[in-house]
C-alpha cells in the first residue's frame, strides 16, 4: 500500500460549511458518537489542557473546546491545520493553538497535558512506531491524564468497501466508484492493539484502566439518510462493526 499523502488529502478550497465533518449526516453522527463515548470516560473540566497529535482536521477537539481550559491541535500537514483553523472559526473556538509538529517528537514537556489522543493515526504506522506514538503520547500526559487512540474497525461495512475500492486486481472495474480507498493502513484489531499494550509493560510502560469501545455506525456511507435513521435504531445489535475502536487510557 502506498502512503497516505496527508497535504492532498485536507486540500479543502471549498466553503467551511460543505466540510464533510459539517455537511454529511454520517460524519455528523460519527462525531457526535466520538464526542459522547469521551464524555463517558473521561471525566471533562473546565480547567483540562487537551492535545490531539496528528489532529488533521481536529473536529473532535473543537467540539470538546468550549467545555475545556485550551485545546492544542498538532499535525505535520499544513493543509491540515489550514482546515483546522477554518473549523474553529465556524464553531467560534477561541481558546486553541495551532501547531505543525512531529507526532513521534513533540515540543512539549513532560506531563504537560490532561487528555491526549488522537484518531485515524496509529492504523499508519507498523508496530514499532506505533509504540514510539503512544511513548510520546504517555510523556507529555499528566499523571492520572487521560489518553485516547482510536483506529478504523476493519470489520466495519465502510471499511470493507474502502479495501475493495483499494484492491489493485479489481481496479478496472472499480475505478470508476467514488468512495475512501485505503492507502497505508493497517488492521489493528482488538486482539492486536491489547498484544501492544502488553508489550509496553515490557519496556515498563504501565497505563492502567484500558477500556475498549467501538463508536461509530454500522452502516456504509453511502446509505441514504432516510434509511440511515431507521436503521440506526438498531445500532446496538451490530457494534462489533461500527466504523471505529476507541482505546480510552489512563496514564
Amino acid at each position: 500500500m502506498k502512503s497516505k499523502n496527508w497535504e492532498k488529502e485536507f486540500e479543502r478550497s471549498n466553503d467551511t460549511e460543505t466540510y464533510q465533518e459539517i455537511s454529511n449526516y454520517w460524519w455528523v453522527d460519527c462525531y457526535k458518537h466520538i464526542d459522547l463515548t469521551i464524555r463517558k470516560n473521561i471525566p471533562i473540566k473546565n480547567d483540562m489542557m487537551v492535545l490531539e497529535c496528528g489532529s488533521g482536521s481536529g473536529n473532535s477537539s473543537l467540539l470538546l473546546a468550549n467545555d475545556v481550559k485550551k485545546v492544542v491541535l498538532l499535525d505535520q500537514s499544513k493543509n491540515a491545520i489550514e482546515s483546522s483553523k477554518k473549523l474553529a472559526q465556524y464553531y467560534n473556538v477561541k481558546n486553541v493553538d495551532f501547531l505543525m509538529g512531529d507526532i513521534f517528537n513533540m515540543p512539549f514537556d513532560d506531563e504537560t497535558f490532561d487528555f491526549c489522543w488522537n484518531i485515524g493515526v496509529l492504523e499508519h504506522y507498523d508496530i514499532k512506531k506505533a509504540k514510539k506514538m503512544i511513548l510520546e503520547m504517555t510523556r507529555v500526559t499528566k499523571k492520572n491524564g487521560y489518553m485516547c487512540i482510536g483506529v478504523p474497525n476493519f470489520k466495519s461495512l465502510a471499511i470493507a468497501k474502502a479495501r475493495l475500492l483499494s484492491n489493485s486486481f479489481l481496479r478496472p472495474i472499480t475505478n470508476h466508484i467514488k468512495g475512501y480507498r485505503l492507502d497505508d493502513e493497517k488492521n489493528y484489531t482488538m486482539k492486536k492493539i491489547r498484544k501492544l499494550f502488553f508489550d509496553l509493560e515490557k519496556d515498563n510502560v504501565f497505563l492502567k484502566n484500558i477500556s475498549y469501545h467501538y463508536v461509530g455506525s454500522f452502516l456504509p456511507i453511502e446509505t441514504s439518510q432516510n434509511n440511515y435513521n431507521k436503521l440506526m435504531k438498531f445500532e446496538y445489535f451490530f457494534k462489533k462493526f461500527s466504523f471505529l475502536i476507541l482505546v480510552i487510557i489512563k496514564v
